[in-house]
């Protein structure tokens, strides 16, 4: 005997009330047919159908938010990391250029002028050595890449670059 789990069994303690509702449940079914049922079962789809739908579109919504408030964030954060980076620059090129202009005699001009060079060739020698550095791994990158090209059996693959060092 198969029990219907969405129905009470005898076991299960349930009320007079519940048993009989069940049964007149049961008579309508016979009575209605079987098109009035299979009409309310897909207008319960279709509003099961169209809850779940709203649930998808607030979660979309709700990640949207999110996605935004970080972006937010994180260009607040950027924005305040730019302007603390920029404010203690500038306080060692000042100390710098004052430190320059003790060694000049005092001459504030000297010390400005000897500062502003002084930092614009390292910020000049970082910017070479940085490019020198991605120049580097780029060439090492193709040479792994070639070669990988090369070595597969029964296909010729372009020549690996010469040694770039």
């Amino acid at each position: 005997m198969v029990i219907d789990p969405r129905l009470p069994d005898e076991s299960a303690p349930a009320t007079a009330e519940a048993r009989r509702r069940v049964a007149e449940n049961g008579r309508k079914a016979d009575e209605e047919g079987l098109g009035p049922i299979l009409i309310r079962f897909g207008e319960e789809i279709f509003d099961a159908s169209k809850r779940l739908m709203e649930v998808y579109a607030d979660r979309v919504r709700i990640g949207v938010r999110k996605s935004i408030l970080q972006a937010v964030l994180g260009a607040a954060a950027a924005v305040c990391a730019i302007v603390w980076l920029s404010a203690s620059s500038l306080a060692t090129l000042r100390g710098l250029c004052g430190g320059v202009a003790a060694l000049f005699g005092g001459r504030e001009w000297a010390g400005n002028l000897g500062g502003g060079l002084l930092a614009l060739g390292l910020t000049a020698g970082g910017i070479a050595l940085w490019q020198g550095i991605s120049t580097r791994r780029e060439l090492k990158r193709l040479e792994v890449k070639y070669a990988a090209r090369g070595s597969e059996p029964g296909r010729e693959g372009p020549p690996a670059p010469a040694e770039h060092r």
